[in-house]
């Protein structure tokens, strides 16, 4: 047991783990009322920079596999914000876009984002922030490197 704790003082993975589900408690609780939760935001996020891909490209974009994001789309189009259609070029292929009621909670969408980028940096410096978010970028891109050897253990 004592081996496990010491192992999660210098694990940067149960940082990240913790720090996903307090920030997804957090998303929640600001956008629970629009039927939104943490795990969709990235879809929406994708369609407002560009409305209408294809499921592919954007499982693609959020890094995840096509069968969560199946899932998190019927979710979304079960509460109407987003619709599906086939892509009238290859039948197979379902096209996705946003609904009027996604594209009306644009503003509060977007304060949301704010105000989450607020609250991780609440008492950061500048640099420190700057500094953060390197830091960040180059763990994201060891573990797509470490994806992309496509080994499997």
């Amino acid at each position: 047991m004592e081996e496990f704790r010491s192992l999660r003082r210098v694990s940067l993975g149960y940082r990240i783990s913790r720090l996903h589900w307090l920030k997804s408690s957090l998303v929640d609780r600001w956008l629970g009322h629009t039927g939104v939760s943490q795990g969709q935001v990235p879809y929406i996020a994708e369609l407002f920079d560009e409305d209408e891909l294809s499921q592919d490209e954007l499982a693609g974009r959020i890094k995840v596999n096509r069968a969560a994001t199946a899932r998190a789309l019927k979710a979304l189009e079960e509460s109407g914000h987003v619709k599906r259609r086939e892509n009238p070029d290859n039948r197979r292929q379902k096209l996705v876009s946003l609904t009027a009621k996604s594209w009306a909670m644009k503003p509060e969408f977007l304060d949301v984002i704010a105000r989450m980028n607020l609250a991780l940096f609440a008492g950061f410096k500048d640099e420190e922030r700057t500094t953060m978010l390197n830091l960040l970028d180059r763990v994201m891109v060891n573990i797509e490197q470490e994806l992309a050897t496509g080994e499997k253990d």
